[in-house]
């Protein structure tokens, strides 16, 4: 109960931030964001209709098809945050951060816009729409989520050129990716991992130099050389990027003929790290 309260505060937390971004630097320039509310903020430069009314209507369909696919608790949280989103545009109009510089405004649309959608995704939830429609796909036609939404977000870009020029298609794909990168950084952090792997003549001591060192653990793992065909032993460690030229000092005094493969991890749960929980959002219940 006490993590769900603290979930639901972030919700408004970012409803609220998300409000204000598209008040400020969205409409006023006819710029779009992603997903079904780039999509509603299109249907008002079309109809008059403002955002927030065609957002809430948009997404009742989709949230009654999601409820027979999707966890229940996902459901409900991104509910709240749509209802919540539809009810602060117009609520919160008046409070605005005003730019006579669109690319400006696009920039800082897509740093506003990021971070309060970063605190939804948090939160185990999202501002529904073509999040749930990606999920659904993803279960029927095994279709990858993220090629979904980068989908989605192009047809709503190509849809800009109907009510808007070529120069304001460009600055809605300024802020989009803008918007995307924030959401990484809020969900994920600056600080992201490395995965090491390592192939080494002294496994053994090396893994336990890394324990030592680090204060956290190394697996090995059983591997077999491609052209020599003997069997090696393959350390895998998790560090943090400020630990990295640690790591790779260690490797080289202990065995200055090892392989290493170094790649970027963005979330690390247990073995010593604290990471974002995780939301399972394929499975109904």
């Amino acid at each position: 109960m006490k993590q769900q309260l603290k979930d639901l505060a972030m919700i408004i937390i970012g409803v609220i931030i998300t409000a204000v971004g598209i008040n400020s630097f969205i409409i006023p320039y006819k710029i779009l964001a992603g997903g079904v509310t780039g999509l509603a903020i299109l249907g008002e430069y079309i109809t008059g209709v403002e955002t927030y009314i065609i957002l809430f209507v948009i997404n009742i369909p989709i949230f009654l098809l999601g409820a027979k696919e999707i966890n229940k608790r996902f459901i409900i949280f991104s509910f709240i945050a749509t209802a919540g989103l539809s009810l602060s545009l117009p609520l919160l109009e008046g409070i605005t951060i005003n730019t006579q510089d669109i690319l400006l405004a696009s920039i800082f649309g897509g740093i506003i816009v990021g971070i309060g959608n970063g605190l939804i995704f948090r939160a185990g939830s999202s501002f529904g729409g073509t999040d749930i429609i990606a999920v659904i796909f993803k279960k029927k036609l095994d279709l990858n989520v993220g090629e979904f939404l980068l989908l989605s977000n192009v047809l709503i870009v190509v849809g800009s050129l109907l009510v808007n020029t070529a120069e304001l298609a460009m600055y809605t794909i300024v802020c989009m990716a803008v918007s995307s990168k924030i959401i990484d950084i809020v969900q994920y952090g600056f600080n992201t991992k490395k995965t090491a792997m390592i192939v080494s003549g002294r496994p053994e001591e090396l893994a336990q130099s890394i324990v030592n060192e680090f204060g956290r653990g190394a697996t090995l793992l059983s591997g077999q050389g491609a052209y020599s065909l003997t069997e090696k032993k393959v350390i895998n460690c998790v560090v943090n990027r400020f630990e990295l030229p640690r790591l790779k000092n260690l490797v080289r005094e202990i065995d200055p003929e090892a392989f290493m493969t170094i790649t970027a991890t963005n979330e690390v749960l247990g073995g010593g790290f604290a990471g974002n929980r995780e939301y399972e959002w394929y499975s109904k219940g």
